[in-house]
């Protein structure tokens, strides 16, 4: 298995990262090189995905089994969506795992499986979801 992990340094994206090498699988990781070092064993390339030329850049690397995005979490959905078109040709599949940051009642409710979520359209900018504990669309 070849897999794209957009981010790939700490908390979640490290987690897949780690679990995926102990698979032997072949990782590639995509972020600024920020956050923390990358891991030992994944083919790193720096980037930022909001860079429609970096991204570019990254599909041309490309054909993964998987792309999978744990680093979205402070993005609009347009945004990512934007990012997937990019990447569609060089990936089999896209799996975007989203954060605390779907539930409408972030970050001022406690948080369970069954809390409201945003129905959020594919193409939602910015303006969509909250913003200081006011919905706005």
């Amino acid at each position: 298995m070849r897999i794209l992990l957009l981010g790939g340094t700490w908390f979640l994206g490290r987690a897949v990262a780690d679990n995926a090498l102990a698979r032997g699988w072949e990782v590639t990781t995509f972020n600024r090189g920020r956050s923390a070092p990358d891991l030992s064993g994944v083919e790193a390339v720096h980037g930022d995905r909001t860079n429609p030329d970096d991204l570019k850049r990254l599909a041309a690397l490309g054909q993964w089994d998987a792309v999978v995005d744990t680093s979205a979490s402070e993005m609009a959905p347009r945004q990512v969506l934007d990012g997937a078109a990019v990447l569609a040709a060089a990936a089999d599949r896209y799996v975007y795992v989203s954060t605390v940051n779907a539930y409408t009642g972030w970050p001022h409710e406690p948080l369970t499986e069954d809390s409201p979520i945003y129905d959020a359209p594919a193409d939602a900018d910015r303006d969509f979801g909250a913003d200081n504990g006011t919905t706005v669309h």
